[in-house]
């Protein structure tokens, strides 16, 4: 990473290196950043609101959601003082960031979560999309194919069942092809090249809010009680608080903005819009069925519900989303590999191809179930919320120590001055 006086000169030569320009606008930021916070947990929000209350959901989701925006404040100051920085005139990743101020053990370990988290992540997406397309393929065409490794080679599943068409079964399903086949290209591309694809995925998003808000109050049994708050908190608080992480793709979305973009309005913007949609999802939802079960949540009630647009929207959304949402990390990967001197197309398989080859023995059985609770409750919470503490904290330490140089400096130059004063 560059410790001089940066200037726009150093973007320019970062982006002869395979690196984006800075291009991405206002309204495509905040695509990128809610496109970063919503998720598949939008499922879980009506269960949510019956099980914690309305109005307990409003306030921790819109107190967690300030928590996270604050610890992205926290982060953007640590950019901010990197040297020659000031007006993100640099090419600073969060590789640049840990190295420049977690160096040593401390600095290993923190890059090791990030990759592991963005990685994790990256595989319960590429699980996800797999898993939904295998299902779309078994109801057009009766079976979903695939490549089963312990018994014969071509196998075509038809389970309904089970989480895939092929049981527990280890197999490379087709869905997996088709996968790679739409995210590497965007893959190999750069952060504001896929501000389109960010785009598409909020808007669908929106559309389907809206079609799920009039679904959920068209329901014969709309409205059913709904308390305000119960004593039952901590599922609520748990998902919420994984729910609102955007800070590995802060670093490169700073990078790539345009100069004038203002960078809180951008978080604000972000934040409200999640926090608005996942509570009227939720609020709507608690009042629009009756008690939901453990094993139940907004997917499986509109599955059921006999409704065949109901039933697209399921197939569609995790699709639109994962596919999306699999470049961009991987591209976050990418950035901070060739940051740290890897070459780009070494960057762009472990980027992309490591975490798909990882998800094929994870794919068929409970495997996205214990991916996704390894990728959210362990590094989740390393990158988006202890990390951006421990970057500010160095970072005032530096800026402080520096200050206080530059005092020594100004007393010893004063007439009549002595070294021992």
């Amino acid at each position: 990473p560059s410790t001089g006086e940066g200037t726009a000169s150093d973007m320019c030569a970062a982006e002869g290196q395979g690196f984006g320009t800075k291009s991405i606008g206002f309204w495509g930021g905040v695509m990128l950043m809610i496109n970063n916070l919503a998720g598949p947990t939008v499922a879980l929000m009506p269960a949510l609101a019956q099980e914690s209350g309305w109005l307990a959901m409003i306030l921790i989701m819109s107190l967690l959601a300030s928590l996270s925006a604050a610890c992205g404040v926290l982060l953007l100051y640590a950019v901010r003082k990197m040297p020659g920085n000031k007006h993100f005139t640099q090419r600073v990743e969060f590789n640049d960031l840990i190295e420049h101020y977690l160096p040593g053990l401390w600095g290993k370990g923190a890059m090791f979560f990030y990759h592991a988290y963005l990685i994790l992540t990256l595989m319960s997406y590429v699980i996800q999309s797999g898993q939904t397309i295998d299902y779309v393929i078994l109801d057009i065409f009766g079976c979903a194919p695939g490549l089963e490794f312990a018994k014969s080679p071509f196998v075509c599943g038809t389970q309904k069942e089970s989480v895939t068409p092929f049981g527990s079964h280890l197999t490379l399903s087709s869905s997996m092809v088709i996968v790679a086949l739409v995210c590497v290209p965007l893959a190999m591309m750069n952060l504001d090249d896929n501000i389109v694809t960010q785009w598409a995925a909020i808007l669908g998003l929106s559309a389907m809010a809206v079609f799920w808000a009039v679904f959920m109050v068209r329901q014969p049994t709309f409205p059913q009680p709904l308390a305000a708050a119960t004593s039952s908190q901590g599922r609520l608080i748990g998902i919420l608080f994984f729910n609102f992480a955007f800070m590995s793709a802060l670093p490169s979305w700073l990078n790539e903005k345009k100069p004038e973009v203002p960078v809180l309005r951008t978080f604000a913007v972000s934040m409200t819009y999640v926090v608005v949609v996942y509570t009227a999802i939720g609020v709507l939802g608690g009042l629009a069925f009756r008690e939901i079960s453990t094993d139940q949540n907004l997917f499986s009630k509109l599955n059921a519900s006999g409704s065949l647009a109901a039933e697209i929207t399921v197939a569609a959304y995790p699709i639109l989303q994962n596919f999306t949402s699999i470049p961009v990390m991987a591209i976050l990967v990418r950035y901070n590999l060739q940051r740290s001197g890897l070459k780009r197309p070494l960057a762009i398989f472990v980027a992309f191809g490591v975490p798909w080859l990882l998800s094929i023995p994870f794919y068929t059985g409970r495997g996205f179930s214990e991916v996704s609770n390894i990728g959210g409750y362990i590094t989740s919470s390393v990158v988006n919320f202890l990390v951006p503490c421990a970057l500010a904290l160095a970072a005032r330490r530096i800026a402080r120590a520096a200050m206080g140089d530059k005092d020594l400096e100004a007393g010893a130059s004063e007439p009549g001055a002595s070294p021992g004063q």
